[in-house]
Parts: C-alpha cells; structure tokens; sequence
C-alpha cells in the first residue's frame, strides 16, 4: 500500500513539474562511482520563451462629411515583449480583406471600400498620420525592414501606450461609401510576435 502511495504521489509530483515548464527530454546525470564516498552530478537547464503581449486597442469610428479630404483615425496600445532588443513584427488581417487590401463592408454586405493601414512605435496623436510609419497589408508580415518594431516595455504588463496605429480612408473612398447609409465595418487584427 506504502509503494502505491508513493508512485502515486511521484506521478502528482512529475505532472506538476511538467505542467509549470519543466523541460520534458531529461539528459542523464552522471552517476558516482562505488567507494567511501559517491559523487553524481547533473545540469539544471532553464529555457526562457520569448512572449508578446498586445492591449489597449480600441475601436476607430467615423462620421463621413462630405469634401472633407481623407478620413484619419487610430488607437494607441501597448506592445511588451521580452525578445532581445524588444524588437517584434506584426501581422495585420481584416475580416473583409481582398488579398492584401483592408475594406470596409457596406451595411447590406454587396458592396465594399478599401482603407489604408499604417504603424507606428510611440503614443502619437491619431489624428495625423506621422511621416515616419510603416504601411501594412493584409495577411503580409511587416518586420520595419528587418529592423523589427522596438518595445521600450519588456515587463510583459504593458500599462502604458507606446505604439499607434492608423487607419485612413482615402476621400475618393468615402464618397462611393456615401451610396449607402449606414455602417460600414471591418473587423482588424493585429498578430504580434517576438524577433
């Protein structure tokens, strides 16, 4: 019953450590030989993940005046990673996207207007696009010309903004938008990852 116990208890013990990250190839040890001392060694290996994490964003709305020039908004959020540097790539994708290009979809789903989408590393001020940015497509990775997009937050809590992203309609877009009334939507995601 003792030996029952104890294997039980040693599975709880292994299924624990495994679940808290505990690598599961274990290398063996070295073992002691036999005498009036024994002496065995092993290594402890600690293997660190890169992990990202991405809040804060918020939705972008519109009202569309007419002759009013391209349409600009954005969200501030917080990109945090521990990767070296705090560097990071993004994916963007849109729900209603045509190949590489974001669209808003008209209120009775028939018809569609395409809007531009750009990236920038800092808490700025959404309504003008900065000239220093990044232009993102749909489903294409954009790792800022290999430089990667650098987080000054490597705390993985992320409670201050510092990265905005800008979406514009171009006016000519706006006017055909004009056709019907109501919302026309999108749904954008943006995919984070260390580099």
């Amino acid at each position: 019953m003792k030996t029952l116990k104890t294997l039980a208890l040693a599975t709880a013990v292994s299924a624990g450590l495994l679940g808290s990250g505990a690598i599961a190839a274990a290398t063996p040890g070295v073992d002691g030989l036999l005498g009036a001392t024994s002496e065995g060694s092993f290594d402890i290996n600690l293997d660190i993940k890169g992990q990202i994490i991405i809040k804060g964003l918020e939705s972008v709305d519109f009202s569309a005046p007419l002759g009013k020039g391209d349409l600009i908004g954005g969200t501030q959020h917080c990109v945090s990673t521990n990767s070296v540097g705090g560097k990071y790539a993004i994916t963007a994708s849109s729900d209603n996207a045509d190949g590489n290009k974001f669209r808003l979809m008209s209120p009775d789903a028939a018809d569609f207007v395409e809007y531009n989408v750009y990236y920038s590393v800092g808490k700025l001020a959404t309504s003008t696009i900065p000239g220093s940015k990044a232009t993102l497509k749909s489903g294409e990775t954009n790792d800022n010309g290999a430089a990667g997009f650098v987080s000054n937050d490597s705390t993985l809590a992320c409670n201050d903004d510092n990265a905005t992203v800008f979406v514009e309609i171009p006016e000519a877009n706006v006017k055909t938008a004009t056709s019907q009334i109501g919302a026309w939507t999108d749904t954008l995601t943006l995919l984070v990852a260390p580099i």
